[in-house]
């Protein structure tokens, strides 16, 4: 499997459609910045040719009622996730998307009526979506998922989100875990966010390999470090017979930071995971667009990571993995600017300066107005 991992960072339809603006002028603006980030984001997806795209952190709401965590999202970020299912599926129309469920019940930070999802898109002819759980029948209408069983019965999605997969499909995520006591695991506290897991099988392949794919944003003020080896420590994670595990995300441990260079070491030793990303594979964030400079904008932090684990009667690939680097450009990825990187002396006057950060060139790459402050991670599995 060739997965690409993206924190895009607050992602919401705004980032990829606006026609908003006090004037004309604005409105005009707006758009052609929201067009320079989708074109960047549906040419980085097209150019890796992956067989599932997770994209963390798409912004939600909180109803009016209490949200349970693993109920189906909603407002602006899900629906930038349907807005780029629908750009996807043009090119493609073997792209699905997997419906998002909600990763935490309230706004961490703020408490206001704001929460968060993953969205996973896969290519329905290399996979297919098998769960772990199912959507129930019965229900209201946005869920949550729930542990498929002897009385469960399982039924189709809500028509908007079942008119995005397969026909009938009744599978779902899983974002509540629990240990062997029943007890549930939380990420550190009830309101931190907790990973999502979706599993994918291979499609039209006898005796085909599952892989289970969590995705994981820890919330970077509650000891990130715990949350990450609490997901990385899951029951579900430990890979059975033709079963390989992907702990993918945003962990928000910088593994460039010498006082946890040691994380995924350890997490190595006490989980068996292959780090497929390491401290030396380079950064994985960017400086702010009215920050960065031709000469510098890449940060030294280093939080986006694949953690894998192969099962019995499953084989290690060569994990051709790369931090999809835009700006400079690489053998699969080429710089995504109007003016190529080498075109901008190190030592740049306030015009050049401006020009470079422009939402033609750094602008739509890196955050506000762009795309995001992290980049995008892809590896084969």
């Amino acid at each position: 499997m060739r997965i690409l991992v993206w924190n895009i960072q607050f992602f919401t339809l705004k980032r990829i459609q606006n026609a908003t603006g006090d004037s004309f002028f604005f409105q005009v603006l707006n758009q052609a910045i929201a067009q320079a980030n989708r074109d960047h984001i549906v040419s980085t997806v097209t150019l890796a040719d992956p067989d599932v795209v997770v994209i963390v952190e798409p912004r939600c709401e909180q109803p009016a009622n209490v949200a349970e965590v693993g109920e189906l999202a909603s407002g602006s970020g899900p629906d930038g996730l349907i807005y780029l299912y629908q750009l996807l599926h043009a090119i493609n129309p073997n792209w699905y998307l997997v419906p998002p469920l909600k990763t935490v019940s309230k706004d961490i930070l703020s408490q206001a009526t704001y929460t968060e999802a993953v969205g996973f898109f896969y290519r329905g002819d290399r996979f297919d979506f098998t769960g772990p759980w199912v959507w129930p029948a019965n229900h209201v209408a946005t869920g949550p998922s729930v542990v498929p069983g002897v009385n469960v019965v399982a039924a189709n999605y809500p028509v908007l989100w079942a008119n995005l997969l397969p026909a009938n499909t009744q599978f779902a995520s899983q974002a509540r875990f629990y240990d062997a006591n029943q007890q549930e695991v939380l990420f550190t506290t009830a309101n931190d966010r907790r990973p999502v897991l979706t599993t994918f099988c291979q499609h039209g392949v006898l005796n085909p390999i599952t892989y289970k794919v969590f995705a994981c944003h820890t919330t970077p003020t509650k000891y990130p470090k715990a949350a990450s080896c609490r997901a990385l420590g899951l029951a579900e994670a430990l890979p059975g017979d033709r079963e390989v595990s992907a702990v993918v995300g945003d962990f928000n441990v910088d593994i460039r930071d010498g006082k946890n260079a040691a994380f995924i070491n350890e997490a190595d030793l006490l989980y068996d995971f292959d780090g497929v990303f390491r401290s030396t594979d380079g950064p994985t964030t960017t400086k702010m667009v009215s920050q960065a400079e031709p000469s510098g904008y890449l940060k030294s932090a280093s939080y986006d990571n694949i953690f894998v684990r192969y099962g019995t009667n499953t084989v290690v690939p060569a994990h051709n993995k790369a931090v999809v680097n835009r700006v400079a450009g690489s053998l699969r990825f080429p710089a995504d600017m109007a003016n190529a990187l080498a075109n901008y002396p190190l030592h740049s006057g306030a015009l050049l300066l401006q020009r470079f950060r422009t939402y033609y060139n750094y602008g739509h790459i890196g955050n506000f107005p762009g795309t995001s402050d992290h980049l995008a991670i892809v590896a084969d599995i």
